[in-house]
């Protein structure tokens, strides 16, 4: 679990480097930049902490029900609820922003359905060559387009 120093700092103190957190992220210029600013500044456990967090945001506005997002996410109770109070306190621009996401979500997994169908319907004509080796390879793009909700 992450560790916050239990000293206290100043409230402007505090208020300029949350700043400076928003402004840094703000300006990464594409998904790599940003993917690549996570890294540095994030332990692999906060990563996992805030993509958790996110991942029940989306799935509470897409009406999952709690007990399945417990058991996806691998969460606790308290934790949905501490997420649906941000959907419930946020403003309507986040929430906006879930939306597009779960637009977007809706088209990749359309086309992921049709890669899936595309590979499973190539299988019905046997490959020439190394049948083997063909088969692994569609099975393995069907795996990596494969999302958990």
């Amino acid at each position: 679990m992450p560790q916050v120093s239990k000293q206290f700092i100043k409230h402007n103190v505090q208020q300029k480097i949350e700043w400076l957190l928003k402004e840094v992220i703000s300006r990464s210029q594409n998904q790599k930049e940003t993917a690549e600013l996570i890294d540095a500044l994030l332990t692999k456990t906060e990563q996992v902490m805030i993509s958790k967090r996110l991942s029940i945001v989306l799935m509470l506005v897409k009406d999952y029900p709690i007990p399945e997002i417990e058991e996806t996410l691998k969460v606790s109770r308290p934790t949905v609820y501490q997420s649906k109070r941000i959907i419930d306190n946020c403003g309507a621009k986040f929430q906006k922003m879930i939306e597009v996401i779960i637009q977007e979500d809706k088209v990749r997994e359309r086309q992921n359905r049709q890669a899936a169908e595309e590979a499973e319907s190539s299988w019905i004509i046997p490959p020439k060559g190394n049948w083997k080796a063909i088969k692994s390879d569609q099975w393995r793009k069907v795996k990596e387009t494969e999302v958990p909700f």
